[in-house]
């Protein structure tokens, strides 16, 4: 629960940013991840952790579907994402 704070902070942040590569910081300010402009997400070691694609088909490191997000903002399913992980 400790980390939904400074990733609600990231998601207001991140939506209103223009659709470009956003950085996601955690509470210390130490980035978690980032989420690109075609929705790939990238962990803090730039790893290739997951896709969130445009019609709202959420993908892991592996490629194989784990969820869909229809009609949601891909930028607002990234932070779910990293949210999810952190779990």
């Amino acid at each position: 629960m400790k980390h939904v704070i400074p990733l609600l902070l990231s998601l207001l942040l991140l939506v209103s940013a223009p659709l470009e590569a956003q950085t996601l910081r955690n509470a210390n300010n130490a980035t978690i991840g980032k989420v690109e402009s075609d929705g790939t997400i990238r962990n803090a070691n730039n790893a290739r952790i997951g896709k969130i694609e445009s019609d709202g088909t959420i993908r892991n490191a592996n490629n194989a579907t784990i969820g869909k997000a229809e009609g949601v903002d891909r930028k607002i399913a990234a932070v779910l994402f990293f949210m999810h992980l952190l779990e």
